[in-house]
């Protein structure tokens, strides 16, 4: 706390904090609000797993902690009743109905690698294509759920975290 309140305080550009891949709770979230921080990743549970990787590397007990982790979900959740900072929805998110669940759930914007990592290896004109295939699950989404914009999306509730958007029309 300390240390990330101290690099707040003297620096002059923004500071997110990034998780990788187990979450972040309410409680640590209103610590870091606390420190200064200015935005919040997420990265929950269900994208990126360190204990995976750590096993590639040789580790014999990283299997344990495969599913160690709060869920996306429940971490924007958390998170959002917790601070007033702009959060990033990361962790598991794969297309635009899960981007469009991350901002009913808080998330100011999400973020994704597993989906344009392998188009990202064939071209650029593929990865552009995922940005559109994207967007138009989220324009579908938010069309089912009767939201026209984001700002909509966002008020939006969700029958639970993980499942389906709570159509109010």
């Amino acid at each position: 706390y300390n240390k990330i309140k101290n690099v707040s305080a003297n620096v002059k550009f923004p500071i997110i904090i990034k998780e990788t891949g187990c979450g972040i709770s309410g409680k640590i979230a209103s610590k870091l609000e606390m420190a200064g921080v200015s935005a919040i990743d997420v990265a929950g549970a269900g994208g990126t797993s360190f204990a995976r990787v750590e096993h590639f590397r040789g580790s014999v007990d990283a299997p344990l902690f495969f599913e160690w982790g709060i869920p996306t979900a429940e971490s924007l959740s958390q998170c959002h009743k917790a601070v007033n900072l702009p959060l990033i929805g990361s962790g598991g998110i794969r297309n635009g109905m899960d981007s469009a669940k991350a901002l009913a759930l808080g998330a100011s914007m999400v973020g994704l690698a597993l989906p344009i990592l392998e188009p990202a290896m064939k071209s650029s004109e593929k990865v552009v294509g995922i940005f559109y295939k994207l967007a138009e699950e989220l324009k579908k989404t938010m069309l089912l759920a009767g939201v026209a914009n984001i700002k909509d999306l966002k008020k939006i509730k969700l029958i639970s975290n993980q499942h389906f958007l709570q159509c109010d029309s």
